[in-house]
């Protein structure tokens, strides 16, 4: 399987793990209203939408983390990818049955039922929007910082000594942020008036 033995897990308090479980369950309301309202279009682009978080951000911030000797942690990050990839395999097998099953044998457990199509439909979680601001602000510094280090000719293997952003960042993003970027020190100045504060 894609994931080994570990289980299907989207209860880790991870920032990471909690983001793309939270998404995952964005998805699978909007999906579901979709199906419900036989509207196709709006039932498969959340589908779309999922796959390229889980591909563009939580895959690259995580591949650290699945590479790790911390056990615990490793365990953490395979089970929610499990989850997440048990749910959308689940998610997709109206429209795209054969790669739903495709995925589904890869992440498939025990317990599970042999097809994807013999399987219930997935039961709606907690939605985290404030989660989602903060990830949002994250990713838009990291984009903008990206952007400026293409103007100033300054590839990302080089590292900075530090940027200043006008975001404020929730601390559990802000290590995302900086190994992204490549930078050691985050200065934040909220507002004008504010002091700049460096972590």
């Amino acid at each position: 399987g894609l994931v080994g033995g570990i289980p299907a897990n989207g209860t880790s308090t991870n920032v990471l793990d909690r983001w793309i479980v939270s998404r995952t369950h964005e998805m699978l309301r909007d999906v579901t209203l979709g199906y419900k309202n036989y509207e196709l279009d709006k039932a498969t682009r959340p589908l779309a939408d999922l796959i390229d978080d889980l591909s563009v951000w939580y895959l690259r911030r995580s591949r650290d983390r699945i590479k790790s000797d911390d056990k615990a942690d490793r365990d953490l990050v395979l089970g929610t990818l499990r989850y997440v990839l048990k749910t959308l395999a689940l998610a997709m097998a109206p429209v795209m049955p054969f790669y739903a099953e495709y995925l589904f044998l890869r992440v498939r457990e025990g317990s599970d039922s042999e097809s994807v199509h013999l399987m219930r439909w997935p039961e709606e979680g907690e939605i985290d929007v404030e989660l989602f601001k903060e990830m949002k602000n994250a990713r838009e510094v990291v984009t903008q910082g990206m952007e400026l280090r293409q103007k100033a000719g300054l590839k990302v293997r080089q590292p900075l000594a530090s940027i200043e952003v006008t975001t404020n960042l929730s601390p559990e993003l802000v290590q995302s942020v900086k190994d992204e970027l490549n930078v050691k020190t985050i200065l934040i100045t909220v507002d004008s008036t504010a002091n700049t504060s460096g972590i």
